[in-house]
């Protein structure tokens, strides 16, 4: 490079305006960064069925990271013979139920709410029925995650033996 070449370059951007750019893009970079991050996580929800000897299922309710004043919707919902009942946690309030289905709507309490509902399968000789518990957010983050479950129960013959399956 020849003495000519060397006085005649001048720089496209000066090394102050860099680091001033760079000064200001660290905080947006870091806020643009955690606004998707924010955005995406919500609340997560699960409801798993089990089954219990004789009569008897329960449906485990469980949600986490909940706006706060989240209401949180169960709705039971029985298909195939005979009829059943449900006896929910305190607190839950039952806002409507018919002879195939029970809603119940129970609050977070600081974002989180977890409960057991236990369903009474009243089968008459041979009777199959399942019970289909499905839970949803009512106002607040939508849930996400395992939001329903299904117990099926058989009774064999006119006995008390009751098979138990649980259903997904």
């Amino acid at each position: 490079m020849t003495d000519y070449e060397k006085t005649e370059r001048q720089p496209l951007v000066s090394r102050r305006a860099v680091t001033r750019a760079a000064a200001w893009s660290v905080p947006a970079i870091a806020v643009a960064a955690a606004v998707p991050a924010y955005a995406a996580s919500g609340a997560a929800g699960s409801i798993t069925g089990r089954c219990r000897s004789g009569v008897l299922a329960d449906f485990d309710v469980v949600v986490t990271q909940a706006d706060l004043g989240t209401s949180i919707q169960i709705v039971l919902q029985h298909s195939g013979d005979g009829s059943f009942g449900v006896t929910a946690p305190n607190g839950w309030v039952l806002a409507n139920a018919t002879a195939s289905s029970y809603t119940y709507i129970a609050p977070t309490l600081n974002g989180a709410l977890s409960g057991t509902v236990v369903a009474n399968y009243n089968l008459g000789q041979n009777g199959v029925a399942t019970v289909t518990a499905t839970i949803s957010a009512l106002s607040g983050t939508p849930l996400a995650g395992d939001l329903s479950a299904a117990v099926s129960k058989r009774r064999n013959g006119n006995s008390d033996n009751y098979m138990c399956s649980v259903v997904g």
